[in-house]
């Protein structure tokens, strides 16, 4: 990112220089952080992760583990270091959910239940900041990160 000085002096005052010859004034730095961080309820994935099919009478029973990650919004210009800070927990991190359940199929009718993995999330804005400087903006707002927390299931026949 480059950032643009707008009514500069065509003249600059002396830097102050230390016992090497260099400045003593460092460039800024760009920090970012989360703000606004609030809870937006559950909700379940899109893509099953198990299925079971069949016609009655029967009972449908899925009994499966898998290991899934955190999903973020596309494009946060922020580090997953400062997102992990900022939701409280590790979006790094893969979560390992035990899939379990069962449901009966009446006689004669065919069921089909499918498991989808249900998210936690969070919403977010991201600022940044130069420091020493100390100006802040917001640069991406009403982003999201969603914690894998269980399982959600969907009949039908």
């Amino acid at each position: 990112m480059s950032l643009l000085c707008v009514g500069a002096s065509a003249q600059a005052a002396p830097t102050p220089k230390g016992s090497d010859g260099a400045s003593m004034h460092a460039a800024p730095i760009e920090a970012k952080r989360l703000i606004h961080v609030r809870s937006i309820g559950t909700k379940c994935g899109k893509t099953p992760i198990a299925m079971a099919s069949g016609r009655g009478k029967m009972t449908l029973r899925i009994d499966e583990t898998r290991s899934t990650g955190t999903v973020l919004s596309k494009h946060i210009d922020a580090s997953k270091g400062v997102i992990s800070a900022g939701v409280g927990w590790d979006v790094t991190k893969s979560h390992s959910i035990t899939v379990s359940g069962s449901k009966e199929v009446p006689r004669g009718k065919y069921g089909t239940l499918k498991a989808y993995v249900k998210y936690s999330g969070k919403k977010f804005d991201v600022q940044a900041m130069l420091i020493p400087e100390g100006y802040k903006w917001t640069l991406q707002k009403n982003k999201t990160a969603y914690k894998p927390i269980g399982v959600c299931f969907a009949y039908s026949e």
